[in-house]
Formats: structure tokens, sequence, C-alpha cells
């Protein structure tokens, strides 16, 4: 079990000269991730061993703000709440964007030998309250023919969700016209990013004076997450 809580300095600040009203605005974040795991090994067979765990993580986030004109009042955030009162009557609430979620995992590791085989597979299952679902399974196998060659294979995938420093990544300032410019608004609808992969190795001595390496591979992600420019029309400000 372990809980890591982490607190920016309130007093953080920054210099700006495009600002008509300040030349220093400050900047604030904080999280709190309660971890729970365990985790179970054992041979139920003399060449086979198996590990299997569970894990659960609880977490509370407030990203990084958007400029402040005074440093943040740490009183204002609850590690594990979902509204935060805003004090700047021009950007509003803007930048301020707590949140919190839950991951529950499940995983089972099996480890085989077999003459001069070696098998390796897993299975993990993710439920995560804001992204849903998943299933990431691995598979690898590995061929060793005493000292003269070797080969690897594995194939597997897995997800990553989205760091809620990006997806509610802020960052606004008000201009003299009375306009607000935009340069980075939140993106909660972002999906986790999801990555195949597909490898095989082979090793072999070379005039018994070097080892040779080869290794081929097919490597993909979907969902990626980059940063894409769109007319403010499209959003609510």
């Amino acid at each position: 079990m372990s809980n890591l809580v982490y607190r920016m300095d309130n007093n953080s600040s920054m210099g700006v000269t495009f600002l008509t009203n300040t030349d220093k605005v400050y900047r604030y974040s904080a999280s709190e991730d309660l971890l729970l795991e365990q985790v179970f090994p054992g041979t139920p067979l003399r060449n086979l061993e198996l590990v299997a765990g569970f894990s659960f993580k609880k977490s509370g986030n407030l990203p990084v703000t958007n400029y402040l004109l005074a440093p943040f009042r740490k009183r204002d955030y609850d590690a594990y709440g979902k509204t935060l009162v805003s004090h700047d009557t021009t950007m509003g609430e803007f930048g301020l964007n707590p949140l919190n979620f839950s991951n529950y995992s499940g995983f089972l590791q099996s480890y085989y030998v077999l003459k001069k085989f070696r098998f390796l597979g897993g299975i993990r299952y993710d439920i995560n309250t804001l992204y849903g679902n998943s299933f990431s399974p691995q598979l690898g196998a590995l061929y060793k023919s005493g000292k003269k060659m070797a080969i690897h294979f594995s194939i597997g995938s897995a997800y990553k969700a989205p760091p809620s420093s990006i997806a509610y990544q802020s960052l606004a300032f008000p201009l003299a016209d009375n306009q607000i410019k935009y340069l980075i608004v939140p993106n909660p609808s972002l999906k986790p990013e999801k990555i195949s992969t597909i490898e095989l190795g082979i090793s072999r001595p070379v005039f018994r004076i070097a080892m040779l390496h080869q290794t081929f591979f097919y490597y993909r992600i979907t969902d990626h997450i980059v940063p894409k420019t769109l007319p403010m029309s499209d959003f609510p400000y």
C-alpha cells in the first residue's frame, strides 16, 4: 500500500511581458494517488511458474492551472473534490479542472520451460472509471540451441490513458481590448492510446569472435494523441 501526495508551491510564479495589468503570474497543481497492490506467485508444476495479482488505484488530480494573478489558495482544493471556486472575475473557472478517478486491474502471468524452449504469457484487465475497460494480452517464446543460436518471438498489446496534465492543459490570458486569447484548451474527450507490437529476434555467432543480433519488429499506435489547431468557434468560450 502506498500513498503519493504532491503539492506544488503556491508561490511559484513566472514573469510575463505581454499582459497589461501585471508582470508576474502564478500557477499551481496538485495530486494524490492511493495504490493498493497484491501479488501471488506459485509453481503448480516443476517447469511452470505462475504469478497473479490485482491492484486498485484512486487518484485525485488538479492539473496545472491557467495563469493566476495571485497565489493559489490551498484551502480551496480538496484532494478528491470535483469542484473548485474561482476568484478570477475575468477568466472565471477556465484552467481550474479538478478531477478524480479509480482504476481496478488484475493480471495473470505464466512462465513455462520445455527443453530448449521458454514460453512467457500474460493477460491484464483494467477497469478505469474515466476511460472504460481494457484487455491487454502478451505472449513470448524463446528457443536457444546451445551456444550457436537463439530465436525469440513476442506479440502483445497495451493501452496508455491520457495523463490529466495533457487532457486538461489550459492556457489563456486577457488582451487589452477586453478580449481573451486562448492558446490551449482542455480536451476531456481524449481516448487512450492503443499499442500493438510484434517482434522477432535472432542471435548467432559470427566467426566465433562476435555475436550478431537481428531484430524485426512491427509497432503501431492508434488514437495517437497529437497537438491540433482548431477555430475557437468549436469551443464554448
